[in-house]
């Protein structure tokens, strides 16, 4: 059997706006983001070009998260 790769991307732990819409947007924000950034091989600059989003948007998610850059990867 082989074992599909491991997918690691800062510790997980993120504070959570109140509410559950909050929750939720937050986290599925969160999960494509680090997605995306596991897709690009940690490259942030690379993510946020294909998110259309600012590079500041994912180095703040990678904060909460306790990430640091280029500590996403597929191990």
């Amino acid at each position: 059997d082989t074992l599909a790769p491991q997918a690691t991307c800062g510790s997980g732990a993120a504070s959570e706006p109140e509410g559950a819409l909050g929750e939720s947007l937050r986290g599925r924000e969160d999960a494509i983001i680090r997605q995306t950034l596991l897709e690009t091989g940690g490259h942030v600059a690379a993510a946020a070009r294909r998110l259309a989003i600012n590079k500041t948007t994912i180095y703040r998610s990678m904060k909460r998260w306790g990430a640091r850059p280029g500590s996403c990867s597929l191990q």
